[in-house]
């Protein structure tokens, strides 16, 4: 039995291992999505990615450990235990998602308010500094203020923007905004043309979330139904229990069970991120 759990454990710490290697060479867009994520939202915590996704693998193995003497079964106790492991993982990138959906939803609003105070002078830098902006765009836009207030060249400072917002579409205008900070150009020509090609994109992305909505909520209740099936009719029955639970075949299906419910979870998750 201690062989058992502690290749369970190994098995739990070797994938922490190798993400955190993907990390290190940097290959794994979420990973650093994620460390962007939590440095900008903690920005008074010294955040080490690599600490927090050790300490992740422990409690997981610890987890592993309590699931193990519960259920009796060292297969479904480490994938349930590999579904907890990814759960933070997950839930932080659907924060990331979620910011970044706001940032392109609002895109088309501050182009509009962005081209009305460009119109007098073209200049940009005036321009951003009187346009209003909601979160998550403010703290970076006055962020970008400091940056020029400090005399940090522009070019640069519009870098830094970039790193700081992180998402591609809005990226994309700032590089518009350097081409013409260099070469000279109407910024105001440029928003017109930038807005026209992002509300279309914004629009057909509304029409992508009218579809996926249906067939999000058919999977969810789905995996609900499925869930519910398995804890308040199979595990409620004594005999369907110790079938489950105490031979191969019904530790083979259990395991099944569990394995659709990530694949459904995935699915969900999948379609979710096809909206952005």
């Amino acid at each position: 039995m201690i062989i058992k759990e502690i290749i369970g454990i190994n098995i739990i710490l070797l994938i922490t291992n190798l993400i955190i290697k993907s990390f290190k060479n940097k290959k794994t867009n979420w990973i650093l999505d994620a460390e962007r994520y939590l440095i900008s939202k903690y920005k008074n915590i010294n955040i080490n990615i690599e600490s927090c996704f050790w300490i992740l693998g422990l409690v997981t193995g610890v987890i592993y450990l309590i699931l193990r003497n519960i259920i009796k079964i060292e297969s479904t106790a480490l994938l349930i235990s590999l579904i907890i492991f990814i759960m933070p993982i997950v839930i932080i990138k659907i924060r990331i998602d979620y910011r970044k959906n706001k940032i392109l939803n609002m895109l088309p609003a501050y182009i509009i308010n962005l081209r009305n105070n460009i119109e007098i002078d073209n200049n940009i830098i005036k321009a951003i500094k009187k346009t209003e902006v909601e979160e998550p765009l403010i703290k970076c836009i006055e962020e970008f203020n400091i940056y020029i207030e400090k005399g940090i060249n522009v070019y640069n400072s519009f870098e830094r923007l970039k790193r700081l917002v992180n998402v591609k579409k809005f990226n994309d205008l700032v590089n518009i905004f350097q081409t013409c900070y260099l070469n000279g150009g109407n910024y105001t020509k440029v928003l017109n043309k930038y807005l026209y090609i992002i509300t279309n994109e914004n629009n057909k992305r509304e029409e992508l979330k009218e579809k996926s909505r249906s067939i999000i909520t058919t999977l969810i209740v789905l995996l609900f139904l499925n869930i519910y099936l398995l804890l308040f009719f199979v595990f409620m029955n004594e005999t369907y229990k110790q079938i489950i639970l105490k031979t191969s075949t019904g530790n083979i299906i259990l395991n099944f069970s569990i394995i659709v419910y990530l694949i459904i979870g995935l699915l969900i998750y999948k379609i979710y991120q096809m909206e952005g």
